[in-house]
């Protein structure tokens, strides 16, 4: 579920193209080696498209020496991708972080590597200075950057990084999510639906206090949501304290 943008997107991709997936995936923890890959090979995950885990393990002795490390198991689960399976045409990275070793590996064999970018730490404002170095290196060399809306590529350019952008939204599966047919009647009730992670990046709690507001002038809306997380104890507490737990709907994942 964290990672649901990537997997939509290669799911959009493979409607016409062979698409390999890699997973940038934690530290290694626990383990000697230094770097290690590994084949998803959960079918029921994939749904056939080729998925790969790569880990590396920090140095303890300087953070700057991961860095090295860290490369080098991209580039060498690069080099299985390549053995087992095919040379890509094009490297597609989410967000800047994996971005970096892309570039790093696309511009030395010569494939264009675009840059599909969502992270709200941009519009936040919550980026570091030295975090801005990454998504400054990285977006310079790609072919192209794709911000998912107008908002955050001005929220990107905002920090003095340069690219040649591209708007790309976000894709949706259109079986699934469509206008529904003309004539149909609408049940009278209105509902508002969210769908994500319950997390205090999210800001959650400002839709429930605001929906808390508006629900005296709005009786017949509801409020359902769907997702799970670390505050979802505490959205629900606060709907509770709202007095707007009999208009709030938490269905889980």
């Amino acid at each position: 579920m964290q990672g649901v943008f990537v997997r939509e997107h290669a799911k959009a991709v493979a409607i016409h193209d062979d698409v390999v997936v890699l997973h940038l995936a934690a530290p290694l923890k626990g383990e000697r080696t230094w770097w290690r890959t590994e084949e998803v090979g959960d079918e029921t995950f994939t749904e056939g498209i080729p998925t790969f885990r790569a880990w590396y393990r920090r140095s303890m002795r300087s953070k700057r020496l991961s860095i090295p490390i860290y490369l080098w198991s991209v580039h060498m689960a690069f080099k299985r991708i390549e053995s087992e399976v095919w040379r890509p045409d094009i490297i597609h990275a989410n967000i800047y972080s994996a971005g970096f070793p892309s570039v790093v590996i696309g511009n030395r064999r010569r494939i264009p590597v675009l840059i599909t970018e969502h992270y709200s730490k941009f519009p936040r404002r919550a980026l570091r200075a030295l975090e801005v170095v990454k998504p400054r290196y990285a977006f310079a060399r790609a072919r192209f950057a794709l911000p998912v809306s107008q908002a955050l590529q001005k929220a990107i350019t905002d920090y003095g990084v340069r690219a040649k952008f591209r708007v790309v939204p976000n894709v949706v599966d259109t079986s699934v999510f469509f206008p529904p047919p003309k004539g149909r009647k609408h049940s009278g009730r209105k509902h508002l639906l969210f769908v994500g992670r319950l997390t205090a990046a999210k800001g959650f709690d400002n839709l429930l206090r605001a929906f808390s507001d508006l629900a005296p002038s709005f009786g017949d809306w509801r409020l359902d949501v769907v997702g799970e997380g670390p505050a979802s104890a505490d959205y629900e507490a606060l709907a509770r304290s709202l007095r707007i737990s009999d208009k709030v709907f938490f269905h889980g994942y």
